[in-house]
């Protein structure tokens, strides 16, 4: 009877699980199509995101808001570490599937605005925390126990952006007529 019982209970709760688990993950997809039909259509879309602007060793949290349209990516809330860029102005972008961190390497304007200057910049998910002591820290590392796929849908509408995708569909002409068939 147990066998029975196992055999029909194993297969019951692989068909529920993997009816729970399909919709969720199509409505990560569905949400990012979502975003780029709307940075498609010129509007700005907006993340919420934690920046650690602490000295090596240290971790301090802030929260930032990560904005980006067609043509614009900006950095929102992180005082003087804040930025808004063009596309070309993303030299490097790096993420790890399934963890919580974007890197992104930007060239900014200095202070003076009279020269451009490199900028290494870890975004977290929303919901990070910091964890350990350091006296003048939050913490001593960043750990996320329920973070979501933010930083995977972001990293995607970089990439695009870094990649001038949209800046291409705005900029594109008329199309242009072929010529006539030679006689």
């Amino acid at each position: 009877m147990r066998v029975a019982m196992r055999a029909f209970v194993v297969p019951l709760a692989a068909a529920l699980f993997c009816g729970i688990t399909q919709p969720i993950h199509a409505q990560g997809n569905d949400q990012l199509a979502a975003l780029e039909s709307d940075i498609e259509a010129g509007k700005e879309v907006s993340f919420s995101a934690k920046y650690n602007q602490a000295v090596p060793g240290c971790v301090y949290l802030d929260d930032v808001v990560v904005k980006l349209t067609k043509t614009k990516l900006a950095l929102e809330n992180a005082g003087p570490y804040g930025f808004e860029l063009l596309p070309e102005k993303i030299l490097k972008l790096d993420h790890q599937p399934a963890q919580a961190w974007l890197y992104i390497k930007v060239a900014v304007p200095n202070k003076k605005g009279n020269k451009e200057v490199k900028k290494d910049y870890v975004l977290y998910d929303s919901r990070v925390g910091a964890v350990g002591s350091a006296e003048g820290c939050q913490g001593t590392s960043v750990v996320c126990e329920a973070c979501g796929d933010s930083m995977d849908t972001l990293y995607a509408l970089l990439t695009k952006f870094h990649e001038g995708q949209w800046v291409r569909i705005e900029e594109a002409q008329e199309p242009v007529a072929p010529p006539p068939p030679p006689m």
